[in-house]
C-alpha cells in the first residue's frame, strides 16, 4: 500500500506512507512537493505546470510529514513481508495513465 492522509487535528500537515507492493514517488520543486504512484505522473506535472522537479521514489516503510511545500520529517516502520495478496497485483494498474492525463490536460489548455 501507499497512502496519504490529512488529520483535521493537525492543520497544514499532510502525511504520506509507503508499505510494500505499491510505488510512491515524490517530486520536489523550489516551493512545492507533489506525490504520485509513478515517475511518469510527476513528469506530467512538470510539463503541465512548467516546473522542474527532483523526483525520488519513497522507500518501503517510510512515513513522510509534509508542511508548507516541504518535507518536515521522515519516520520509518517495519513492513510485514510475510503478508501475501491472494492474487498478485501489478505495481501500476493503469499503465496508460500518463498518456491519458496528458491528453486531458491538452484539451483543457486548448479550451
Amino acid at each position: 500500500m501507499a497512502t496519504a492522509w490529512l488529520d483535521e487535528r493537525v492543520p497544514g500537515e499532510l502525511r504520506l506512507a509507503r508499505g510494500i507492493g505499491r510505488p510512491l514517488w515524490l517530486g520536489r520543486g523550489k516551493h512545492e512537493v507533489f506525490f504520485a504512484s509513478t515517475r511518469a505522473a510527476l513528469e506530467v506535472v512538470e510539463r503541465t505546470l512548467r516546473v522542474g522537479l527532483r523526483k525520488t521514489e519513497v522507500a518501503e516503510g517510510a512515513v513522510l510529514t509534509l508542511r508548507d511545500g516541504r518535507i518536515e520529517s521522515t519516520d520509518r516502520f517495519a513492513v510485514d513481508r510475510s503478508y501475501r495478496e491472494a492474487e498478485q497485483l501489478p505495481a501500476v494498474r493503469a499503465a496508460d495513465e500518463g498518456a491519458l492525463c496528458l491528453d486531458l490536460l491538452a484539451g483543457l489548455v486548448a479550451a
